[in-house]
Formats: structure tokens, sequence, C-alpha cells
């Protein structure tokens, strides 16, 4: 009976955590600011277009534009961050971001913002995911899932 060979081994394969970071980003609570700026701005441009045109319809018509242009700033998000990639899941929305279809990742004062492959305009298609108090733990994941995306100009992730 002829022997056979001993199977080739292949070199262990570095296993990624199961770890999945979730968080929700609520922004009546974590960013009143940027909600009172928006409401702030859509009560000023209905005042400032009722005074120049004496016209109601088109003074609401132009409020209700500008909340609705920000309409995201306004709803509770949920950010989730694993092995698998990034997943956003915000009302009528949502989003999976795969590792392999980021390009670049920036990470910035108050939140990463994952760039698309080939994009040139990459800050106008990116996704900037805020971190709210999961700092470390987002950051952990990005070294672990997605070290060779980091942008060379980001600040020191420690």
């Amino acid at each position: 009976m002829p022997s056979q060979p001993p199977p080739i081994e292949s070199p262990p394969r570095p296993t990624l955590s199961a770890v999945t970071v979730r968080w929700q980003y609520r922004p009546w609570v974590d960013a009143p600011w940027l909600v009172g700026g928006l409401i702030l701005l859509a009560v000023l441009t209905r005042f400032v277009i009722l005074r120049e045109t004496q016209r109601e319809l088109d003074a609401a018509l132009a409020a209700a534009l500008m909340l609705l242009a920000g309409w995201r700033s306004l709803m509770p998000t949920k950010f989730e961050a694993g092995p698998a990639g990034f997943k956003v899941d915000t009302l009528l929305r949502r989003k999976r971001i795969a590792w392999r279809d980021i390009e670049r990742i920036e990470v910035g004062r108050a939140g990463v913002f994952l760039i698309p492959p080939g994009s040139s305009w990459g800050w106008w298609r990116g996704l900037y995911i805020p971190w709210i108090n999961r700092r470390d733990d987002v950051l952990a994941m990005v070294r672990q899932c997605g070290p060779r995306l980091i942008s060379s100009d980001a600040p020191d992730l420690t």
C-alpha cells in the first residue's frame, strides 16, 4: 500500500475577535447644540423669508426644507462595528459597510470617517461614524480589522 504524503499545514490565520461594538447616537442628548442650531436655522430662515416676501406659505416651506435637509441630524442612530465591518441604522435607512469596501479611514477628534475606494470626492461620498462614548472600543476594532486603512496623517490612536 503506497504511503500517503503528510498533509500540508498552512500557517495559522489570524483570527478576528468575535466582539462586536454597539452604540447609539441620540442627537437630543449627545449633541443638543447641533439640534438646537438646526432648529434655530429653520426658524431664522422662516423669519427672513416671511419678512422679505410677506408670504406665509413660502416661509413655512423654506423652514420645512431646512429641517428636511438635516433630518439625519435629528434622528437617533444605532452603530455597530465588528469583524464584518460597520453597520448604521437610522430611521428609513440601513447601511452596511464591509472592511473590503473601505479604502481609507480618517480618525478625527469625535469619530472616524470611512472613505470608499476610487473616490476622488471621498469627503462627499464617505461616511462619518461618531464614537460618542465608545472611542477606545471603536479604535481597537479599527486597529484589529483595518489597520492598513488608517490614514497616514491620523492622530495617535492611543
